[in-house]
């Protein structure tokens, strides 16, 4: 099931609005808009996506579920630095 352009608006303009409350979070590493995923299956549906460092209770928690009825769907994610060119 794709997800709608005006949906994937919505969800964007959301993120837009959202974004430096959203990276104030402890734990938070970044953020992006793209398909709800719940018990490991996609939805359809946009979501603004949250990457943290580490999937506990204490920031999945402390985050909101949704922000202006779309979605926040939270996923583990380290950033890792990449070395430099030779």
């Amino acid at each position: 099931m794709a997800i709608s352009e005006q949906n994937l608006d919505r969800a964007r303009a959301v993120k837009r609005s959202h974004e430096d409350a959203l990276l104030a979070y402890p734990d938070v590493t970044g953020i992006d808009v793209g398909e709800q995923v719940t018990d490991g299956k996609r939805t359809g549906r946009a979501a603004i996506l949250v990457y943290v460092t580490k999937k506990t209770p204490h920031p999945v928690r402390a985050l909101p579920r949704s922000l202006d009825g779309v979605p926040v769907d939270v996923h583990e994610l380290t950033p890792e630095l990449q070395g430099g060119l030779p």
